[in-house]
């Protein structure tokens, strides 16, 4: 087995900017690659000999707000340029259409995979600008900045008379989505049960959906796919991956522990003691407890039905974020250190996953155990077989360690989840 996957690099070189025509394994049209000339059929070209290096981070990159903000994906791939290929005035190069228009340009789609052990793992999508570095007479690279469907979700869309009312979070992603004319096939939405007010579609499709997510305190992100992502409550509970852990990262390699580089563990005050929530068209909502030195949070926006459901989610957060938490805020993994062990899981894991740390702090004393969830995944892969993987973490109950054998933070199914 080697000790690094085998990783493709393609690009979308004929669509349009911004269709969502992503690469599908084995599709007959956008399963193809390198059917050079460029056609209609001819999607995706492999440039994988000329890949330098290529990094991405996806999901929440700060998991201790109350509620959690998902970023826009990015990333970025450094290509070797030497014989201009990736040169938007190089009319002799192989991505140009009829010898006179060239298809490098803005924001055509960049997918990067990985292979191992007969299993492809998708691992970054994004829309492309280019940036060209000239480092003597004979080298040259060409660099992407990527930017992943949030980029293009944030174009500005119309208004409509008031629609969907009393309709679930996932039908009112599911809209927003059709509006924008983002692909089905491109989307996976599940798991909201929170009831909407009608909309008329006044931000752009990204901000519609950002405020729907937090009315649902769901999960909104992009996976590595490029499918736009939509998780509800219900989800998070129910589903395997979110409610039994995928793996124990700790010391003890000899029974089992998956190793790491590094854990950072933080021990913070209360996320807010006092949350004042407003739904559109509705009165205030405060959720407090008393706190010599209070801290606030306040969403105003909410999509929520009715002022009593907005006073349940103020006292949902506040119930979240009223105690200080000492956790671990994030992992940091090299799976080289165990290839056949960690490559499944630093390249198999998704946002939402559950996992198990165990920390033994220096000097002996009890060990340091919590359960998190994947809030956001970050991938560097470059020269000298180089590849670490650090995952962004968040609490899946209310600030609780195990703590083995302890009389009380050693006791199993006491608490229940808080998000």
């Amino acid at each position: 087995m080697p000790d690094l996957p085998d990783v493709t690099a393609l690009i979308n070189f004929d669509a349009a900017p911004g269709v969502t025509n992503y690469f599908h394994l084995n599709d007959p049209v956008y399963g193809l690659l390198d059917d050079n000339p460029l056609s209609a059929g001819d999607v995706w070209a492999d440039v994988t000999p000329y890949l330098v290096s290529c990094s991405s981070t996806r999901g929440a990159n700060n998991s201790n707000d109350p509620v959690p903000q998902w970023d826009a994906g990015e990333g970025t791939a450094l290509l070797r340029n030497d014989d201009r290929r990736f040169d938007p005035t190089n009319l002799a190069g192989p991505y140009v259409e009829a010898g006179v228009t060239t298809q490098v340009v803005p924001r055509r789609i960049f997918k990067w995979l990985a292979f191992w052990n007969g299993v492809t793992y998708p691992l970054c999508t994004g829309f492309i600008k280019w940036r060209y570095g000239y480092e003597g007479p004979q080298s040259a690279t060409a660099t992407l900045q990527l930017a992943d469907a949030f980029s293009i979700l944030s174009t500005p869309q119309g208004t409509t008379a008031p629609v969907g009312a009393g309709e679930t979070s996932t039908a009112r992603v599911n809209r927003i989505l059709d509006t924008a004319g983002w692909s089905a096939a491109d989307r996976d939405v599940a798991g909201g049960a929170v009831t909407m007010q009608a909309t008329t579609f006044g931000n752009n499709a990204l901000s519609d959906l950002q405020v729907v997510n937090d009315s649902e305190l769901g999960e909104l992100y992009v996976n590595g796919d490029g499918d736009v992502v939509f998780r509800g409550r219900s989800d998070i509970l129910t589903r395997t991956r979110s409610t039994v852990s995928q793996g124990i990262f700790g010391s003890d390699v000899a029974n089992g522990e998956l190793p790491y580089v590094d854990v950072e563990i933080s021990y913070d005050g209360p996320r807010a003691t006092a949350v004042y929530a407003t739904r559109v068209g509705g009165v205030e909502q405060v959720a407090s407890v008393y706190d010599k030195y209070p801290v606030g949070y306040s969403k105003d926006g909410l999509m929520l039905q009715t002022d009593a459901a907005t006073a349940g989610w103020a006292r949902r957060v506040m119930g979240m974020s009223k105690d200080p938490s000492l956790r671990f805020s994030s992992i940091t993994i090299d799976p080289r250190a165990n290839p056949d062990a960690l490559f499944p899981q630093v390249l198999g894991r998704q946002i939402g996953d559950r996992i198990t740390i165990r920390r033994r702090p220096p000097g002996g004393g009890a060990v340091i155990e919590q359960d998190v969830f994947i809030r956001g995944i970050s991938h560097e892969y470059g020269p000298g077989r180089r590849w670490l993987t650090t995952w962004t973490l968040g609490p899946t109950v209310a600030a609780t360690f195990l703590i083995l054998d302890d009389p009380v933070q050693g006791r199993l199914d006491d608490y229940k989840l808080s998000y």
